[in-house]
């Protein structure tokens, strides 16, 4: 073989005999295994007869899984082989002769979300085009519904700024009634405190909101109190606040236990209301404060190892650097004066002995490391150890 040749590389003139390439060959050999396979084992005569059974099959209405099952004892098939000689046209038959296959409904996609009713105007694309410091004061209002029988609903409101809700009892579900409900809490809180803490509403469609007028109408003056915005339909993820709320007061009121909302008071929502604002949470987008750095930690020990070693660290480089959190700058000096005292209680043996044997001290601490070290180990103990001589 030519590609075996060691003159192959410097152009042999002689007359190219062949080539193999292990690669070709293995396609070539997997394509003929392939082929092999291809078709049906069994005679052209077996094969009609199969083919007969299973059209009978077909225009009865069965389908190839309930073929290959009732014709398991005549003959060994597949569904999924029934399915393939089917689509492939054998024994006169094609796709649309199954029942099912033909029958599935085209799959629909997740249809876009509907306009608010209330016009471009109160949707909540309108409500996103604001500023982000009118929407962080908005409040997120719905209601809680109870046994299909009861008549009452409870009005939440939640208070984004400070993550504080309220819940109202109007006597039925009318918008009338809620619209009520906010005219209380306005003449409660007069109209300057009522227009810094209602005057951005996001709601949504429900039949109790279905009057914007009413529900921005000021009873106190002329003009409107607030702006009322609603989401979009079905998308509840548009005030997840309020609906994470609403799992909380679940647990105070959960479903199917019984619980008769008719015969709720005002003072059975105060103590929802104590209780809900009672608990801690954590608002989105934030996180705890950490613990400062040397502080505290856990369980109120105090962080010795990693505020030492930091503090010794920076204040080497530069005890007075701007920036320097005040807290730490006591810390970091108490530690670099230890560590210079212990630096300087270590003495070295003088080529030269001193009168009566004496060795002679150095006129300047030895500095154990360089500026840029790590702290000495003795300074993440708890307790002090005595100074070790390195020449010792």
């Amino acid at each position: 073989m030519c590609n075996g040749c060691n003159r192959r590389r410097y152009h042999c003139s002689r007359r190219w005999r062949c080539e193999y390439s292990a690669a070709r060959a293995q396609a070539l050999a997997d394509g003929l295994l392939s082929e092999a396979r291809r078709g049906v084992d069994c005679d052209e005569e077996r094969f009609g007869w199969m083919m007969d059974r299973i059209h009978a099959d077909v225009a009865r209405g069965l389908s190839p899984a309930q073929i290959a099952q009732g014709r398991a004892g005549e003959f060994k098939v597949s569904a999924s082989t029934i399915y393939r000689w089917v689509s492939r046209g054998y024994g006169g038959m094609c796709s649309a002769d199954l029942r099912r296959k033909v029958g599935h409904r085209k799959r629909r996609r997740s249809p876009e979300p509907k306009p608010t009713a209330h016009g471009e105007a109160r949707s909540y694309r309108a409500f996103s085009a604001l500023p982000d410091e009118e929407r962080a004061r908005a409040c997120e209002m719905d209601t809680v519904v109870g046994r299909p029988r009861d008549s009452r609903r409870i009005l939440t409101l939640l208070l984004r700024p400070f993550s504080f809700q309220l819940c109202l009892l109007p006597p039925d579900a009318a918008a009338t009634s809620a619209a009520a409900a906010l005219d209380m809490l306005e003449r409660a809180a007069g109209a300057g405190l009522s227009a810094r803490l209602f005057g951005l509403l996001l709601t949504d469609n429900g039949p109790e909101f279905s009057d914007p007028a009413a529900i921005e109408r000021s009873t106190l003056g002329e003009g409107s109190r607030c702006r009322v915005f609603y989401c979009d339909a079905r998308q509840s993820q548009q005030k997840g606040a309020r609906e994470r709320n609403h799992v909380e007061l679940r647990k105070l009121l959960p479903k199917g236990r019984g619980i008769d909302f008719d015969s709720l008071e005002g003072r059975d929502m105060a103590e929802v209301m104590s209780q809900l604002n009672s608990e801690p949470r954590i608002p989105a987008g934030h996180l705890p404060d950490r613990p400062a750095k040397g502080g505290a930690g856990i369980g109120g020990a105090p962080r010795r190892a990693r505020g030492a070693r930091g503090a010794v660290r920076r204040a080497r480089h530069d005890p007075e650097r701007p920036g320097r959190d005040p807290r730490r700058k006591g810390a970091a000096a108490a530690a670099l004066a230890s560590d210079e005292s212990r630096s300087a209680q270590t003495v070295r043996v003088s080529p030269e002995k001193a009168p009566g044997g004496a060795a002679k001290r150095c006129p300047e601490p030895i500095r154990m490391g360089h500026p840029g070290s790590r702290a000495p180990r003795s300074l993440r103990k708890d307790a002090e150890r005595p100074p070790e001589d390195p020449f010792g």
